[in-house]
């Protein structure tokens, strides 16, 4: 099974401007031979960068903007199976999540656009067939059941790394 493209996708785009924005994904997803060999059914996971919760403003997450730009380029694919959701770092719990999800923005986008937003913080393993040392890894739910998933970092510094 193939997991990747092998392909980072890189844009500069000076705001988070609706149009720029679709554009920059719209060239992207025609690009990608995973995008294109998406079905309908196909379950797509959105992984945004959460750290903490904190507004869009702060730049601390993946800005809301970005996401919206990615549920709605996979809508206009026919794409219904669309969640967000990610596993930041300290206590991985609801009511944490919630909260996150509500003041970094997310929480808005994914009930405008029809995205579910995954909140149960449920996790499973994942076998490693081909690993030596490492067997299997523990994934949150929505990785171990999605077709795809779609990483969208945010590039910013961090006080233990010059850059992450």
């Amino acid at each position: 099974m193939k997991y990747s493209d092998e392909k980072v996708y890189l844009r500069h785009i000076a705001e988070y401007d609706e149009k720029e924005l679709a554009d920059a994904v719209e060239e992207f997803f025609s690009q990608s031979s995973l995008i294109c060999g998406l079905t309908a059914q196909s379950r797509v996971l959105l992984k945004p960068n959460l750290l903490a919760k904190h507004e869009p403003e702060r730049a601390v997450t993946t800005h809301p903007a970005v996401v919206r730009a990615v549920i709605r380029a996979l809508k206009r694919r026919g794409i219904v199976h669309i969640t967000v959701a990610d596993s930041p770092g300290g206590v991985y719990h609801a009511a944490v999540m919630k909260a996150v999800y509500r003041q970094s923005g997310l929480q808005q986008v994914c009930q405008q656009e029809g995205a579910a937003l995954y909140q149960e913080c449920q996790f499973g393993q994942r076998p490693c067939e081909q690993g030596r040392l490492v067997k299997s890894f523990t994934w949150i739910a929505p990785a171990l059941e999605a077709d795809l998933i779609i990483n969208l970092p945010k590039v910013k510094t961090h006080v233990m790394m010059g850059m992450t």
